[in-house]
């Protein structure tokens, strides 16, 4: 088996809109790819015979390939974000099935203290938390393109001989000069 998220503390299961998905959220014990501590959610696709109670403590998704037995290939991106920054790491069969074949199912068992459930399952996803570090390195969001476009007028309309002067004879009549 293969150990695929582990959370430290009380964990948040709930369902989404998709039945047989759901949205397990915590903190994470501090295994790879998580630092201890750090938001950690996983996202399960597919769960079938899955119904975790509302909240659960110290729990840990383990893995298992339905049709062979043995812990699965992963194979993540090839850029990997320092553990300080946000990622988010989706993690994939390595292993490419034609369409034609039928869906691959993975065997799961999820754990925590006093709960114990085997299931089937047909994609996961971990989702790392986002640093604040990086949240202040990001631009702010553009302005509209109708504030852009008067701002660009303006500014074309001021270069051009004698304009300038108006705006100021303008500006000046208004404060009462």
């Amino acid at each position: 088996m293969t150990l695929y998220a582990a959370f430290a503390g009380e964990v948040h299961c709930e369902p989404l809109a998709q039945e047989g998905s759901w949205r397990i959220s915590g903190r994470a014990r501090g295994l790879p790819p998580a630092a201890a501590g750090e938001p950690l959610q996983l996202l399960l696709n597919g769960a079938r015979d899955l119904d975790p109670p509302a909240v659960l403590h110290d729990a840990e998704l383990e893995i298992v390939d339905a049709a062979t037995g043995a812990s699965p290939a992963w194979q993540s991106p090839a850029w990997q974000p320092p553990a300080a920054t946000a990622a988010v790491a989706v993690l994939a069969p390595a292993a490419r099935i034609p369409a034609a074949a039928p869906a691959r199912r993975l065997g799961c068992v999820l754990r925590g203290r006093g709960y114990g459930r085997a299931f089937s399952l047909r994609s996961a996803q971990v989702q790392l938390g986002v640093s604040p570090a990086l949240l202040a390195l990001m631009a702010p969001p553009p302005a509209p393109w109708t504030m852009r476009a008067v701002a660009w007028l303006l500014l074309n309309l001021v270069r051009i001989p004698g304009v300038a002067g108006l705006v100021a004879r303008a500006r000046a009549d208004h404060r009462g000069d």
